[in-house]
């Protein structure tokens, strides 16, 4: 199935790391839609904050040029 995914422990062809035992677990290969809604909300919290910052930073420049 996938070569570092497996039975037992470790790395390898035996395991993938997680130390679960020597069942077949499986591993998301995509992101559920929750964990897409929480990425983008962070996402947009940081260009907003990025937005505030280039605003000052121009009204500074413009105050600059005022005096």
């Amino acid at each position: 199935m996938f070569p570092h995914h497996g039975f037992g422990f470790g790395w390898g062809p035996y395991g993938c790391g997680c130390h679960r035992g020597f069942a077949p677990h499986f591993h998301r290969p995509f992101p559920t839609k929750e964990e897409r809604v929480a990425r983008l909300k962070e996402y947009l919290a940081a260009l907003q904050a990025e937005e505030k910052a280039v605003q000052e930073h121009l009204n500074r420049l413009t105050q600059e040029g005022k005096e």
